[in-house]
């Protein structure tokens, strides 16, 4: 997309992850979509093809909606990698030097970082609980 069509198509988006109802949500995306796909066929194809997956974190409760669609943990994960990376010098000595230092990074973050779920999930725990209980209940004869 051009800068101009990025921004309004950005625009748009977040008002549509913000909508609290899931069916106005799902119009306003199929209408996001057939406005731009004149100008980027191929991208609007992808998109309409996991439209579910774009629109389910607005079936979650509020105070985490905007959890899931954020790829901070991986970004994360990712910058650990590269400060493990750097301490060694700038590579790692070996696969199995690697393996030993992944593993200890990934101790410590569950004790420490890990070891206790963000506020925002506490607050949904119990909401995210029945939503999962849902799912299997939905499944029974």
């Amino acid at each position: 997309l051009s800068r101009e069509d990025n921004a309004e198509f950005q625009r748009r988006w977040r008002a549509i992850k913000n909508s609290y109802d899931i069916e106005r949500a799902a119009s306003d995306f199929e209408r996001l979509c057939r406005d731009f796909e004149s100008r980027a066929p191929t991208f609007v194809r992808g998109l309409l093809r996991k439209a579910g997956h774009y629109l389910v974190s607005l079936e979650y409760p509020d105070a985490i909606r905007r959890t899931p669609s954020t790829t901070n943990a991986v970004e994360a994960a990712g910058g650990e990698l590269e400060r493990l990376r750097r301490n060694s010098g700038g590579y790692f000595q070996s696969e199995r030097i690697t393996r030993i230092k992944i593993a200890l990074t990934v101790r410590n973050l569950h004790d420490g970082r890990w070891s206790r779920p963000a506020s925002n999930t506490c607050t949904a725990l119990q909401e995210l609980n029945r939503m999962f209980q849902e799912r299997f209940e939905d499944d029974e004869p």
